[in-house]
């Protein structure tokens, strides 16, 4: 059930996320064809390659977290009703949870777009990643879930609806 529509921020911070994955996945049209007809599909933190596989598998990390952008969306969209000790929230409370809970979404979306484009640039010829770009991409979902967490966590505990 949607009760609360988006905000103007949380469509565009959407929208930045998809047009990001997306893009994720024009660029590795460009690029495809470049390619050897096996690449590296796992490379450790060492930098070397553990694992090869056919060239059409760099297509399945952009579409997948393409695809998980707009799952993130539709979440962000649709909520279950909110409750507290078997007690409905009131709106004000509903507003504190729901409004950060989007934003983590968001921030979410834009990291997984951001890791979208992690196989087609260790694939290219045409850019160099610095080393730790990949652990960089990686961590960032964990990290901005586990932030967002803490200040829901923090929100309700401050909240005298909640508790």
């Amino acid at each position: 059930m949607m009760d609360r529509p988006l905000s103007a921020g949380h469509r565009i911070l959407f929208a930045a996320a998809q047009l990001a994955a997306l893009s994720a996945v024009a660029y590795t049209g460009t690029i495809v064809g470049e390619l050897p007809a096996e690449v590296p599909i796992h490379i450790s933190l060492t930098g070397e390659t553990n694992a090869v596989g056919p060239r059409w598998l760099v297509w399945s990390v952009p579409i997948a977290m393409s695809i998980l952008v707009a799952a993130l969306w539709l979440l962000a969209r649709f909520h279950a009703t909110a409750t507290a000790h078997g007690q409905e929230l009131s709106a004000e409370a509903k507003g504190a949870l729901i409004g950060p809970m989007r934003t983590m979404l968001g921030v979410l979306a834009l990291s997984v777009a951001a890791l979208a484009w992690e196989a087609p640039l260790a694939q290219s010829e045409r850019f160099a990643a610095p080393p730790g770009l990949s652990a960089a991409i990686a961590l960032a979902p964990l990290v901005i879930v586990l932030l967002g967490m803490i200040r829901l966590r923090r929100g309700a505990q401050t909240d005298p609806d909640v508790d």
